[in-house]
C-alpha cells in the first residue's frame, strides 16, 4: 500500500516537475518575439518569400496549378492583399522567385507530357508593390527531356523529385544563367557526352545567348563542379578531368567557342562541390571543401555508407585561362573539430590526427557570401543519408537524413583567415522535411544561425554532445549569434514552438524564416483550424 501511495505521490508531481523544467530556460532578452493576429491559411507544396525593405513581404505560394501572392505589412503586423492565378499549366513545376534589375520575377517550368517531353521555362514578373502577377514570358525550351539537379542546394534538396533548373546570378546581379542537363543520349558513360544547357540573361530578362553545349569528354571521364556567368555574360564551368587527374576550367562565350584550360590544383585532394564567382577585379574565385580521401563506415551491424573526412577549405583565384593567382589552404585545427565534442570523442580525435586522418565528416558546402568589403564566408553543414538494414526477424530497412554542425570560416579581401567556428546542432528526421538545416542569416555587425533543437539541450554541458532533435518532436527555436568582426557567438533561444505567446506552431520549416532588415526576422507557422501566423522577431 505505501508503494501505491508513494507511486501516487511521484505521478501527481511529475506536471509541476515538467513545468519547473521549462520555467529554468532562460529565453533570450536580445530578441522581442511578437506574433500577429491568424489569417486564412493558404495552401501550397511550394512557399517562398521576400521582403522590399519598405515594410511589406511577399510570399508566393504555389498550389498545383494555382500561385497565390500575398502581401504582408511587416511593421503593423497584418496581412494586407492576397491574389490568386489559377492560370498555370498543367503540371507546372515551381523553380525560384527571383530578384534582379529591382524587379521580382516567379520562375516556372512546364513538361510537354504529350509530345517530346521538352521543358519550357517561363517568368512572370510580380509588381511588388500591389502583387499584380504579369503575363507569362517563355524564357527558353530545351531540345529534349531532362534530367533531375544533381545539386545539393535547399530548393533541389526538398523537390520532392521534380526537375530542377538551376539558376546562377552574377556577382554583380546584372546577369543571370539557366543551367540544366540533358537525359544521356547514351546509356554507358563510356559513351555518353553530356549535353547542358546554357542560356544567359541580363537584368531585364532579355537573353543575351543560350544553346545547349555537348561536352567535351565523356560522362565517364569528367565530374562536373561548379557553373557561374561574369558580368559579360560567359559562362564558365569547373570540371574534374578522370583519366588524366587534372582540373580544368571550360569557358562558354557561344556554342561555337568552348575553350578548355587546365587548372594547377593538387589532383590527390577530393572534392564534393566547388563554389566559383567573378571577383571585383575579373577573375575567377573559387573555394570548396578538400578531403585527402574517402573513408568507409560501418552504420549498425548490416552496412556502411562512403563519407568525405573534410579537412579544410581550399580558395584560389585564377584569371579566365585558368592560370592560378593566388591559392590559400585553411585547415581545420583540432581545437575546432573537438568544439561542443564529447570527452571520448576528443580522445579520437587525437589518435586520429596522429594518424593523418583528423577533419569533420560529411561537411557540405552550403554557402558562399562575398561582402562588399571583399571579405568571404563560408558556411558549411554536416549532412548525410544513411540507410540501415535489420536482419532480425523479417528483413527490414530504414533511412534517417542526418544533420549536423554547422561550420563558418570567414577570410578578409585579401585571404586572410579571420575566424572559424563550429556550432553545435544535432537532428535526424526519417523522411525528407525542410524543418531541418539551418538558415543563415548575414547582416553588418552579427550573423545568425537558425535552426530547431531538442529542448532537453538548454542547459547542455560543452563536453557532452547535444542530444538530436527528432522531426515532429517539441523543439526551441535557437539561434547562434555570430560577432562579424571576433567570431565570438552565443546560443539564444528564442521561443517555444509549442508556446509562441501562448500559441502553439505547427509545420515549421526552415525555408519560411527569412529576414525583414537588419537583425529582424520573420517565420510564418500554421495554426490549426486553417490558419496561419506571423512571428516576429527583433534584435532589441
Amino acid at each position: 500500500m505505501k508503494l501505491i501511495r508513494s507511486l501516487m505521490l511521484m505521478l501527481l508531481c511529475f506536471p509541476a516537475i515538467l513545468f519547473a523544467q521549462k520555467d529554468n530556460v532562460v529565453f533570450s532578452k536580445d530578441f522581442n518575439v511578437t506574433t500577429s493576429e491568424p489569417y486564412q491559411v493558404i495552401d501550397g507544396s511550394d512557399k517562398d518569400y521576400f521582403y522590399d525593405h519598405a515594410g511589406h513581404s511577399i510570399a508566393v505560394k504555389t498550389d498545383h496549378e494555382t500561385v497565390y501572392v500575398q502581401r504582408f505589412d511587416t511593421k503593423m503586423m497584418k496581412e494586407v492583399g492576397r491574389k490568386e492565378y489559377d492560370d498555370l499549366p498543367k503540371g507546372a513545376q515551381p523553380q525560384d522567385l527571383i530578384y534582379i534589375g529591382g524587379k521580382l520575377y516567379y520562375i516556372y517550368l512546364v513538361i510537354d507530357t504529350r509530345g517530346d517531353d521538352t521543358n519550357t521555362l517561363y517568368a512572370r514578373e510580380i509588381d511588388i508593390n500591389s502583387g499584380i502577377m504579369k503575363n507569362p514570358v517563355i524564357l527558353f525550351k530545351s531540345k529534349g527531356p531532362t534530367m533531375k539537379s544533381e545539386s545539393i542546394d535547399k530548393k533541389s534538396l526538398f523537390s520532392g523529385g521534380g526537375l530542377r533548373i538551376l539558376s546562377y546570378m552574377s556577382t554583380d546581379s546584372s546577369k543571370i544563367l539557366f543551367n540544366y542537363r540533358r537525359e544521356p543520349l547514351e546509356k554507358k558513360d563510356s559513351k555518353n557526352y553530356d549535353i547542358l544547357g546554357f542560356f544567359v540573361f541580363d537584368s531585364g530578362l532579355k537573353k543575351v545567348w543560350g544553346d545547349e553545349v555537348k561536352m567535351p569528354y565523356t560522362e565517364k571521364d569528367m565530374n562536373n563542379l561548379a557553373y557561374c556567368v561574369s558580368k559579360d555574360g560567359d559562362a564558365h564551368m569547373l570540371l574534374y578531368k578522370n583519366d588524366t587527374k587534372t582540373y580544368e576550367l571550360l569557358n562558354i562565350k557561344n556554342v561555337k567557342e568552348l575553350k578548355t584550360n587546365k587548372i594547377d590544383i593538387d589532383s590527390k585532394l577530393v572534392f564534393q562541390k566547388f563554389n566559383i564567382r567573378e571577383d571585383i577585379s575579373g577573375n575567377l574565385n573559387c573555394s570548396g571543401f578538400y578531403a585527402n580521401g574517402l573513408e568507409f563506415k560501418m552504420v549498425g551491424m548490416s552496412g556502411g555508407r562512403l563519407s568525405m573526412n573534410v579537412n579544410g577549405i581550399k580558395n584560389f583565384t585564377m584569371d579566365m585561362t585558368g592560370k592560378i593567382l593566388s591559392t590559400h589552404d585553411y585547415e581545420f585545427p583540432i581545437e575546432l573539430i573537438n568544439q561542443n565534442t564529447s570527452l571520448k570523442n576528443q580522445e579520437k580525435n587525437e589518435k586520429r590526427d596522429e594518424k593523418g586522418k583528423l577533419g569533420i565528416n560529411d561537411l557540405v558546402m552550403r554557402n558562399v557570401i562575398i561582402n562588399e568589403d571583399g571579405s568571404t564566408y563560408f558556411v558549411g553543414e554536416q549532412f548525410w543519408i544513411q540507410q540501415a538494414t535489420s536482419m532480425t526477424g523479417a528483413s527490414s530497412s530504414s533511412i534517417d537524413y542526418i544533420y549536423r554542425d554547422v561550420v563558418i570560416t570567414k577570410i578578409d579581401k585579401d585571404g586572410k583567415l579571420l575566424w572559424m567556428k563550429k556550432m553545435d546542432k544535432n537532428q535526424t528526421s526519417e523522411k525528407v522535411n525542410n524543418s531541418l538545416g539551418f538558415r543563415f542569416i548575414h547582416n553588418d555587425n552579427f550573423d545568425y544561425v537558425l535552426f530547431l533543437d531538442n529542448k532537453k539541450n538548454f542547459d547542455k554541458d560543452k563536453d557532452h554532445e547535444g542530444k538530436a532533435y527528432i522531426d515532429g518532436r517539441d523543439a526551441y527555436l535557437n539561434a547562434y549569434k555570430i560577432d562579424a568582426k571576433t567570431g565570438e557567438s552565443n546560443k539564444n533561444i528564442l521561443f517555444d514552438l509549442d508556446d509562441i505567446q501562448g500559441k502553439a506552431a505547427y509545420q515549421f520549416k526552415v525555408s519560411r524564416l527569412f529576414d525583414v532588415g537588419k537583425s529582424n526576422f520573420m517565420l510564418e507557422v500554421y495554426m490549426k483550424s486553417k490558419k496561419d501566423m506571423m512571428v516576429k522577431m527583433e534584435l532589441k
